[in-house]
């Protein structure tokens, strides 16, 4: 579930940029609750799908206790209408350490919970050189994604060549090259370590984007 009513995170993504308010109306929480209801009972017993997310990308502002509410009326709502085989994924809403008791505690079925690594957006991750980039995919993510996976099934839902080009101040063409090609290897490697992964995006039109998000070109790097 891309887009819910009211926007979960003021992002593009959610269809609309601006204020965070799907959290703020127990109508759009309702909506977003039938919507997944429809989408399990028409699509949830096709071989070729195999899970359903119940929303992408929660903002940090919505309330965990709001979210834990929602996906576990969302779970309720999947299970009762998918076959067995489909999973369902749980965004971590950002904050990946913040839901061990909740798995622990639910006697959840085939679930995931999703996690989106990305090390170009914020203002912490922007001032990194390479080499700290590399030692947070190395240690830091690597770390998490072990202990995460001791009461929890991890997918690494959304991933990228992506980096700020602060972080390649210095670099040559052919040096940049090489530093992504690193850093997406150092990804991958970490990433065996959860439960599966996806490359965020297969293809872009975006010239300038595709040796960064692009599945598709990054294979010349």
């Amino acid at each position: 579930m891309h887009t819910a009513p009211g926007s979960q995170n003021g992002s593009d993504n959610s269809g609309r940029i601006g204020e965070i308010n799907w959290h703020k109306s127990e109508v759009n929480i309702s909506q977003t609750l039938q919507v997944l209801e429809i989408i399990a009972k028409q699509y949830g017993h096709h071989e070729q799908v195999i899970g359903i997310e119940l929303l992408n990308e929660p903002h940090w502002d919505v309330p965990l206790s709001t979210l834990r509410n929602f996906y576990k009326k969302g779970y309720e709502k999947v299970r009762a209408n998918a076959a067995e085989h489909v999973a369902v994924l749980m965004h971590d809403g950002f904050r990946p350490k913040e839901w061990k008791h909740f798995f622990i505690n639910n006697d959840f079925k085939n679930v995931f919970l999703d996690i989106h690594f990305y090390q170009c957006f914020g203002d912490w991750d922007i001032k990194l050189n390479m080499e700290e980039h590399l030692y947070k995919t190395k240690v830091e993510w690597k770390e998490l994604i072990k202990e995460i996976q001791k009461y929890v099934p991890i997918l690494a839902g959304e991933w990228s060549a992506g980096l700020d080009p602060q972080s390649l101040i210095g670099l040559n063409e052919q040096e940049q090259n090489d530093a992504k090609k690193e850093y997406i290897t150092a990804q991958i490697e970490v990433f065996k370590y959860a439960s599966g992964y996806f490359f965020w995006n297969y293809k872009v039109e975006n010239e300038i984007m595709k040796s960064d998000w692009s599945f598709k070109d990054i294979k010349s790097l």
